[in-house]
Formats: C-alpha cells, structure tokens, sequence
C-alpha cells in the first residue's frame, strides 16, 4: 500500500510519533507513581518514628508519674506517723501535767498540814 506520493512514510511517522507520545505518558505516569510511592513511604516512616516517640515519651511520663505517685504515698506515710507522735507526745505532757499538778498540791497540803 505504497502511494507515489510518500504517504506510507507520513503514515509510519505518524504512528512513530504516536507511540512515542504514549511512550512519554506511560514513562511520565510512572515517574509520578513512582515519586507518589517514595513520598507515602517517607510519610509512613515519619509516622512510624512519630509513634515511636510518643510511646517511648508516653513511657518515661508514666513512669515519673508513679515514681511521684510513690512519693506522695510515702509523704503522706510520713505525715500520718507524726500526727500518730505528736498525739502520743500531748497525751505524754497532759499525763506530765497531770503528775506535777497532784505533786504541787501533795506538797501544798503537806505544807498546810505542818503549820
């Protein structure tokens, strides 16, 4: 099917330079694929090393907190065990109190019984 006028070769051209057209498409789609796919990835791992942080920072916060929460428990221990001292101590001077004041009226008396 060869025409005199070179219609065959414009023909070829033609289909020439279409294929290479789509061949342009398809190589520009996978270039986009391919940078769309390298950019999930990156994001995947930022996300991935985001979580890793929060949990390990999630961790160490939980952690101190019952660390702190030890603390208190054994502040408030404390602060219990001195209440428990300070009332024996008032208990031990009331009684104290109680003694020398019977001794300063034995003593009273005494004197009182001798004149």
């Amino acid at each position: 099917m060869s025409t005199p006028d070179g219609g065959d070769v414009w023909l070829f051209g033609t289909l020439i330079a279409l294929v290479g057209l789509v061949s342009g498409f398809v190589a520009r789609e996978r270039a986009i694929q391919k940078d769309k796919k390298d950019r999930e990835d990156k994001l995947h791992d930022r996300i991935t090393r985001v979580r890793e942080d929060h949990n390990r920072d999630h961790a160490e916060l939980r952690r101190e907190l019952n660390e702190y929460k030890l603390q208190v428990q054994r502040e408030y221990a404390s602060v219990d065990h001195l209440k428990e001292v300070e009332n024996r101590l008032v208990k031990a001077i009331d009684d104290l109190s109680t003694v020398v004041k019977d001794l300063a009226n034995e003593i009273k008396n005494a004197l009182a019984d001798r004149k």
